[in-house]
This record gives C-alpha cells, structure tokens and sequence, in this order.
C-alpha cells in the first residue's frame, strides 16, 4: 500500500514537471482564428463540465475547435455548434502522435488540457512543436499539491475547493474576466424519445419527477429503502433513471409501488437528456445526471456527499434548485466507500423526508411563476 501510495505521488509529481515545461514552450495568448484541440480523456461528467470553455473557445478564436475525448464521452459533444471534429482517445493512444493516423497534433497551435492521460502528456514534452499549451488549473495544478498537503491540512482543502466551481476554473484557462464569465453555460443536444415514456403518463395534474438511482461511486449511491419511502411519500408521476446496473434496485421500486416508469438501461446519452428536458424536477446525487439536469435548467434537488458544491455542485441551471448536503467534517474526499454516518455514507444519510420537503419547495414555486406568468 505504501509503495503504490508513493508510485503514484512521484508519478504525479513527473507528470505536472512534463506540463511545466510544455507551458514553458508555449505561445504567450492564443491568436485569432488558430487552430485548437480540448482534451478531456476522462468521465462522461467532465466533457460535460468542459462545454462552456469549448463554447469560450469558440467565441476567442473565432472558428471551431476540435475534441479528443473518451469513446463513452463522445455522445456528450452530439450536435455541439462550437466542435469541429471529435477524435477518440481509444483509437489513437497507441499510435504516433506526431503522424498523420493520429490527429496530427503538431498542426494544433493551441492545446487546452480539460485532463490529460500521463501517456499523453510525457509524448507532448518530448515533442518539437511549440504550442499555447494550457493545463486545467484544478485538476492538473492543485490536485497536485492537494495531494501533497492531504494528511497534513484538511482546512487548506476545504477551503482550496470552495474558492471556485471547476467550471469557472477551467473558463479561466481561456483568460477571460470574470465578468464574462457568467454568459457560458452547460451545452447538451438529446435525441427522440420512444413513445411509449410519455404515453404511461396518467396523472398530468402531478409533477414529472425524474430520480436517478445512483452514482459513478458505491459512497454516492441512494439507499433503496430511502428511494422506495420518498416515491411513496410525494405524489408525483415519477421516472426512474439509471444504466443497466441500476436495473435491479429499479425492480425492486416497481414491486413496492405501482406507477413510476422505469427507463433504467433503456435510452442513451442524449435519448436521456431529451427526457431530463421534459421532467418538472429531477432528483439526482453528484453525477452525470445531475450535471444534465442543470444543463437543461429543469428544477433540481441535488444530493451533495463527499465533494462540496462550491466545487462540484449543479452550475446555474434553474432559479429553483436545491442542494442538500451533510457537510461532514471529512468532506471533501476521495474515498470509494465509507461507513461513518451508522453504516452508511453522508449521501446515503440523507432522508426521504428531506428530499420530499425540497421536492414541495420546488412543486410550490414553480406553481407560483406559473400563477404570475
């Protein structure tokens, strides 16, 4: 443990060393109407966050930028005005980086790095091109001194994450003011739904209520028995949200109450945000899920554990949102699991009676701008 503990603390330390001296190398400003590359070779969640500096890409350099990205990812850049071309990290990582089956990088004169694999990177520096090279200031600067600081000050990190949200972290790699800023939003294109979500409707009068079943991590997953009370308890024509492996706790919903729809598995990428777009409220902890939600401006009760929502939390989105949130004193954390809350994680302390409180805050409002408007 010690020893992979310490492989990959010099590993990170290698790594922002490589994208020093590439910054070192670069051009001072990007100039008007060059050419540029995003890389984002991470979660789903991640090229999401990264649309607003696409779309500030766009707007200073005056032309299209191009993506390398995640196969998994790719759908999330589907009808993107701002992208030109999506290069897939899968089918490239094995080959020459300089080569014309690769992306031909060195025709890039700007290279914006959302996150960068280390393969990646340590084939950059030792490169001849010369690129306005720019690293994401969280993920490839700070982590590497949170890392570092971990174990000694657990107050630095708390308050190095609340300082910015990640979105406004990686605008700022664009140079822009921050009164700028504020325009960007999160950019998503669904799909058409199948016909048969909307025609098991049955009760209009009630709110379309979309609950996501689960996150990326075991320490954000929704305890079932919390998710069986809360569609019990609020009225709603409730929609269950989820992948393939959210199947089995969505089964288990459906033999306690009759009614939700279940669509776990069932839609892709943008087929789910299509049908995010048409929900009154959605009900998601920190995940993908939540981010489309808040790209889509639908009301949101958004179930923050072990990051903090300064950081990580729905960006913009609806006048309506709410964040509901532990704020343990171990927050934030990179633990896969945790037992601290009597078993459970901090999310998954959370109640029904919580959540169904927001949900009525949310239903209220919205009747109201509905009165006034």
């Amino acid at each position: 443990m010690a020893n992979d503990t310490l492989n990959k603390f010099l590993t990170t330390v290698r790594t922002v060393n490589q994208f020093r001296r590439l910054d070192k190398m670069g051009l001072a400003t990007p100039e008007m109407g060059s050419k540029a590359l995003v890389v984002c070779v991470t979660t789903i969640g991640d090229l999401l966050l990264a649309t607003p500096l696409i779309q500030a890409l766009y707007d200073v350099l005056g032309r299209k930028v191009d993506v390398l990205t995640n196969r998994s990812s790719a759908p999330v850049l589907k009808g993107n005005p701002n992208v030109e071309f999506v290069y897939i990290w899968e089918d490239v990582c094995g080959k020459d980086i300089a080569g014309e089956k690769w992306c031909n990088i060195m025709e890039y004169v700007n290279i914006y790095s959302v996150r960068s694999p280390a393969s990646l990177v340590a084939k950059l520096a030792s490169c001849e091109g010369r690129w306005h090279f720019v690293p994401n200031p969280f993920y490839e600067e700070v982590k590497f001194f949170d890392r570092a600081l971990r174990f000694f000050s657990h107050r630095y990190r708390r308050r190095v994450h609340r300082e910015l949200h990640i979105v406004e972290r990686m605008l700022s790699m664009v140079g822009l003011e921050r009164k700028d800023i504020g325009k960007y939003r999160l950019q998503m294109c669904g799909e058409v739904l199948p016909d048969w979500i909307f025609d098991k409707l049955e009760y209009l009068e009630l709110p379309i209520v979309g609950l996501h079943l689960a996150g990326s991590q075991q320490i954000r997953k929704l305890r079932p028995e919390i998710l069986i009370e809360l569609v019990q308890s609020f009225p709603a024509n409730w929609v269950l949200i989820g992948g393939p492996a959210e199947s089995k706790v969505a089964d288990r919903i459906m033999s306690m109450v009759s009614g939700p729809i279940d669509v776990t598995g069932r839609l892709n990428l943008n087929q789910c945000y299509s049908l995010i777009e048409r929900l009154d409220i959605c009900v998601a902890p920190d995940s993908l899920i939540m981010h489309m939600a808040a790209a889509a401006c639908v009301p949101l009760v958004a179930l923050m554990g072990n990051e903090l929502e300064e950081l990580y939390g729905p960006y913009k989105g609806s006048k309506h949102n709410r964040v509901i949130h532990r704020h343990a004193e171990c927050s934030p954390c990179k633990l896969k699991e945790c037992r601290k809350f009597d078993g459970y994680s901090c999310v998954q302390d959370i109640n029904a009676k919580e959540i169904a409180g927001s949900l009525s805050e949310i239903w209220n409002g919205i009747l109201e701008d509905r009165r006034n408007s």
